[in-house]
């Protein structure tokens, strides 16, 4: 019998996106893997969406525990919650938005290459999009100065990596954590601080895992398809994406610390007239992240060293000319600049160590 895996899988207010919930479900049913239990936390949905699953569940006959928060947890308290509910004889952890959907042999492919790395912490495959024409993302990166970059997102699937690669962190959509890895790094009884709801899990458990040694790799495989962006509108999505960025460095090594605060004030000055809403995100964030972070290092030991983990290095002499460029911009050169360090055109720009 393969290692037990537990599939980790949250709810909240799905009936927008109902049809797709019920296609993930299903995906974990018909998923090609003999040793798997499913977890179903609901975190507290008001649109009767989870009796809807529940039904569905039922009709499918799809084995499950079901659990009831009394109040939403957010993304991090609810894969807390469904954390706390594993059985102890299982080895790996899966976790599975309810916007995404399994392929038949993803699991197996994902154990099979995790049983084999004996110092992974944690794994994922190739994500598509839901239609599967384009990658949604081969892994999740980052940069010095807080920003993540989904690898390869937007190309063609008959453009996949030729071998298995080093990713900062695994997406949180879809990926396998290996249990014992987790438990070594001191996260017994929780995967994820709660202090941020979303957007700002999978990159510090990514870099926890690097920090003691663990490797986080994606693998060639398609595993999963995805609808990015079905849970939280454009501000919230913002708010949360700026506030895990800043807490993110506070909580870090990084040398770009205080520059990042200083870029953040020119786009808050640049906006504030025209798009008054995102510079409010912006300060807001900005604020929470000083008092989230302060919180957040009294519980770990000390800094998180970001240069253990495989990350974009910004050239010193690079910075400026990717401060004063649009955002926009920015980013779609840097993400060029890692795709082909990943893929080996220029491997000096990914490191593990400072200049």
């Amino acid at each position: 019998m393969p290692p037990k895996v537990s599939v980790l899988w949250l709810n909240y207010n799905s009936s927008r996106f109902i049809d797709l919930a019920m296609d993930s479900l299903k995906s974990v049913k018909e998923v090609d893997y003999p040793n798997l239990e499913l977890i179903v936390v609901d975190n507290a949905s008001t649109d009767g969406s989870i009796y809807s699953l529940q039904k569905f569940a039922e009709s499918i006959h799809l084995k499950h525990k079901l659990v009831i928060s009394d109040c939403n947890l957010g993304f991090t308290g609810g894969n807390n919650l469904a954390y706390r509910h594993v059985s102890e004889d299982s080895r790996y952890i899966m976790l599975l938005n309810n916007d995404a959907v399994l392929l038949p042999d993803s699991l197996a492919s994902l154990v099979e290459y995790a049983e084999q790395c004996k110092d992974l912490g944690a794994v994922q495959g190739i994500i598509t999009n839901i239609t599967g024409t384009y990658i949604d993302t081969a892994g999740d990166m980052l940069d010095e100065l807080g920003r993540a970059y989904l690898l390869l997102f937007g190309c063609p699937v008959s453009g996949l990596p030729s071998r298995d690669i080093d990713i900062t962190f695994m997406d949180g959509a879809c990926c396998l954590v290996k249990k014992d890895a987790l438990r070594l790094i001191g996260l017994t009884n929780h995967i994820f601080d709660e202090e941020i709801p979303m957007y700002f899990d999978d990159m510090v458990l990514g870099l926890r895992l690097w920090n003691k040694g663990f490797k986080v790799k994606s693998i060639p495989k398609i595993v999963a398809r995805h609808k990015r962006g079905t849970s939280s509108n454009r501000y919230t999505k913002l708010l949360y994406s700026f506030l895990g960025r800043f807490t993110l460095l506070e909580l870090t090594n990084s040398r770009y610390k205080l520059l990042s605060r200083m870029y953040a004030y020119k786009i808050i000055i640049r906006q504030i007239l025209g798009e008054p809403l995102y510079s409010k995100c912006l300060i807001l964030a900005l604020i929470w992240a000083q008092r989230i972070s302060k919180k957040i290092l009294k519980k770990q030991e000390g800094y998180i060293d970001i240069y253990k983990a495989p990350i974009l290095i910004i050239r010193k002499q690079e910075l400026l000319r990717y401060i004063l460029a649009p955002g926009r911009v920015t980013k779609i050169r840097l993400k060029e600049k890692i795709e082909k360090a990943i893929l080996g055109e220029g491997a000096g720009d990914v490191c593990r160590s400072k200049e």
